[in-house]
């Protein structure tokens, strides 16, 4: 099932923090060489300066502090972003298992914003704006791009819990009765009657069904001794014939 606002807002992030990534380990390695090196070789110190200078407030080993936190904030930003990808396409039961986890990160997403906002005005109430044109700017983006990717992810995460909550509280549907239509039972007391009828009437006529059969198999016993008695010369083909008409009438009144 693909949430096409979640994987937006998603992938929008998954951009944002690897560039931020690559940038961030560009600016450790430039702190550490400052560290070492930035006093004895100038070209160093004038290079690295203006980049780092933010981090250097409370000095330089705060400042590898603050670097390598920065690392640390974007890799774990950047996880944040691809768990949002993978549950774009996840199955609903999974989706609303993982529901706490991905109000956590949202609310992580938002902090981080929030950051970058504080940071943003703290430029501009402590400087003019063209005095960090530059890092201005990149500010507004980044703050652009976390406020657009957080509402999409909220547009996608409102829309799979709020129909979810709607199919909770439906009521069941009442199971259908099993009774057909009137047009599918029509005649059919009247049909189960004649069967019952039937049927009493092949009981009742059972004794005389069986009588019947007693009777035939007495004919034909006795027919088989009068052919016995006919082949054996007991008796003429005429009397067998008078006497095998005789048992006829007598068996089948």
């Amino acid at each position: 099932m693909k949430r096409k606002a979640m994987l937006s807002g998603a992938l929008i992030l998954s951009v944002l923090y690897s560039f931020m990534l690559v940038g961030t380990i560009i600016l450790a390695v430039s702190a550490v060489v400052y560290y070492f090196m930035g006093q004895s070789v100038q070209i160093i110190n004038d290079l690295f300066l203006p980049l780092l200078n933010p981090f250097l407030v409370m000095g330089k080993v705060w400042m590898l502090v603050f670097v390598f936190l920065t690392i640390i904030a974007c890799v774990f930003m950047l996880v944040l972003s691809t768990r949002f990808i993978k549950y774009s396409s996840a199955e609903k039961d999974m989706f609303l298992r993982k529901k706490s986890m991905m109000i956590f990160y949202l609310i992580c997403l938002i902090l981080a914003m929030g950051g970058y906002s504080y940071w943003f005005a703290y430029n501009l109430s402590k400087f003019t704006f063209n005095a960090k044109t530059l890092v201005n700017v990149v500010l507004i983006i980044i703050i652009s791009l976390h406020l657009i990717s957080a509402i999409l992810i909220c547009i996608s995460m409102g829309k799979e819990l709020t129909f979810s909550n709607q199919q909770i509280t439906v009521q069941p549907v009442a199971p259908q009765s099993q009774n057909r239509p009137a047009i599918y039972t029509a005649g059919l007391e009247e049909q189960v009657e004649e069967q019952v009828e039937t049927k009493t009437q092949e009981t009742k006529k059972s004794p005389q069904h069986l009588e019947e059969s007693l009777s035939s198999k007495k004919l034909i016993e006795s027919i088989g001794k009068l052919e016995q008695m006919r082949k054996e010369g007991s008796i003429s083909a005429v009397e067998y014939t008078q006497l095998r008409g005789q048992l006829i009438k007598k068996f089948t009144k």
